[in-house]
């Protein structure tokens, strides 16, 4: 009795329908995350999933800068002056190396910063 041809079809079948099964679940296993260790602009995003991250550096650059001027407290807010490319940095980080410091990419506002260096804090530029 030849059971060769019959015998691999049947285990072709079996595996194929077990990947059926089992290949949906592996899809929703995988979440890609940033290699531990990594930094955006210092801000700490290794193991976070993409979306973390972003958060996590957005929220990090909507702080406000607090500065001494002449004497004067004065707190400079970034999101006030600059734009942020934080997707971009993020999908950078999702490949740098663990424990890389992945740079930030900030365009300024030039009519907002020479208005905040207009300010009455800022007399002595």
């Amino acid at each position: 009795m030849n059971r060769g041809p019959r015998a691999a079809l049947l285990v072709l079948v079996g595996t194929l329908g077990t990947g059926g099964v089992a290949a949906p679940a592996l899809a929703h296993a995988r979440v890609h995350t940033v290699p531990s260790g990594v930094r955006i602009a210092g801000v700490r995003v290794g193991g976070l999933a993409p979306g973390a991250a972003a958060a996590a550096v957005r929220t990090a650059f909507a702080k406000p800068l607090p500065l001494v001027v002449n004497g004067t407290k004065v707190e400079l807010h970034p999101s006030k002056l600059a734009t942020a490319y934080i997707q971009p940095a993020v999908g950078r980080a999702l490949s740098a190396r663990p424990g890389a410091n992945v740079k930030l990419v900030v365009t300024v506002h030039g009519t907002a910063l020479r208005a905040t260096a207009d300010a009455p804090a800022f007399t002595w530029i």
